[in-house]
């Protein structure tokens, strides 16, 4: 069945996978974000709500205890194309998330595996089951691309963003470090540099603190 591919494909990766490989589109990056609604699955199924994020997001503050009292209802990101973004998301412990989930592996089957989480979740998703979290407290990263975007961080309006408007993670760390979303310096040039560099780097609370100070200077 659907489940029972993504656990093969996940195997395959693991045993084949490279930095290339895993490049945004590619097969096995599709795996890897299918690989993700196996998890989901497996925390729904233990009887818990399930919150996943992508390793791109950034948070301003903790928001987790608006999240669980904010609705009883699944909360996504919204993303570009007015779709659901499954880099961040809250879904709840329902059967219908469990139903959800099922018709994602069937389609993840019926299209031998072509296409990535995302695609998969909103070709298959209700209009009521889409409801976002609001904006500019949680932004996809084109919404960083605008003056206004950029405004609202830098004035603490947002809580959560997510820099998915690019596809390379030399890329992404060079505009986490360009708009004050990585706490460092000098950007990487390399991929193996993004990995391993740590001088230049501050400490959070050091770049919160250089944040209110400036501001209090303005």
């Amino acid at each position: 069945d659907g489940t029972n591919i993504i656990i093969n494909n996940a195997k395959k990766t693991e045993n084949k996978l490279s930095s290339k490989d895993a490049e945004f589109g590619q097969k096995a990056w599709k795996r890897l974000t299918q690989a993700k609604l196996k998890i989901v699955e497996f925390v729904l199924k233990s009887g818990y709500d399930t919150f996943l994020t992508d390793v791109d997001i950034v948070a301003f503050q903790n928001f987790m205890p608006e999240l669980i009292k904010t609705s009883e209802n699944n909360l996504w990101l919204r993303d570009a194309r007015q779709e659901v973004n499954t880099g961040f998301y809250f879904m709840r412990k329902k059967s219908s998330n469990l139903n959800l989930i099922k018709a994602a592996f069937q389609r993840i089957k019926k299209t031998h595996g072509s296409h990535d989480d995302q695609k998969v979740i909103n070709a298959i998703m209700k209009s009521s089951q889409r409801i976002f979290l609001s904006t500019p407290d949680y932004v996809n990263g084109c919404f960083m691309r605008t003056n206004a975007g950029r405004a609202a961080v830098a004035s603490g309006h947002v809580k959560v963003v997510h820099v998915n408007c690019a596809q390379s993670k030399v890329v992404k760390h060079k505009i986490m470090c360009r708009r004050g979303l990585w706490f460092c310096h000098h950007p990487p040039t390399s991929a193996h540099l993004a990995h391993s560099q740590t001088s230049g780097c501050v400490k959070p609370e050091q770049h919160a603190q250089n944040r209110i100070e400036n501001r209090d200077r303005e």
